[in-house]
């Protein structure tokens, strides 16, 4: 029977790994609250190879006033990339809103393969207040229309 068990364990956690391969992952955010601004950082990595990619921080209703961002990899340094705005669908089952607004970073094919990003973000305070709630999150690009996000956290006033 103990060998049962140990069969039916190893087949549930083999499942699991089988899952998570293909997925960008993002460590939990490390968040600072100050006076006058919020910041965070977090790292992205484990992007698939030939798959486009989106990193982004926004809002629901709005995209954040003042936002600040920085975008580096261990091998490259600060990363001259520039932002582009979007909107983020997809994201009621994660967050319980139907879009988010945001400011990010867009990646073509295959440009990733291998690598870890820091993005490192400054919001001012009262944005972050009158926001309520901020995401940072990862998408992949999976058609010409649909970004399905891949990881990602929602960070709030209790942690700042």
């Amino acid at each position: 029977m103990k060998t049962c068990w140990t069969f039916i364990l190893l087949a549930i956690a083999a499942g699991l790994l089988a899952s998570a391969q293909g997925r960008a992952t993002m460590e939990t955010p490390v968040i600072r609250g100050m006076v006058d601004k919020v910041t965070f950082s977090t790292r992205f990595s484990d992007f698939a190879a030939g798959s486009e990619y989106r990193i982004g921080v926004g809002g629901a209703k709005a995209t954040l006033n003042g936002l600040e961002m920085e975008l580096s990899s261990e091998d490259s340094g600060v990363l001259s990339h520039p932002t582009v705005s979007f909107t983020q669908g997809y994201t009621s089952s994660w967050w319980s809103v139907d879009e988010v607004r945001a400011e990010g970073f867009l990646f073509e094919k295959s440009t990733l393969d291998g690598k870890t990003l820091t993005l490192r973000v400054e919001v001012p305070r009262d944005a972050a207040e009158s926001a309520g709630r901020i995401f940072v999150f990862v998408a992949k690009k999976y058609s010409p229309t649909t970004w399905y996000l891949e990881d990602g956290a929602a960070l709030t006033s209790e942690y700042w």
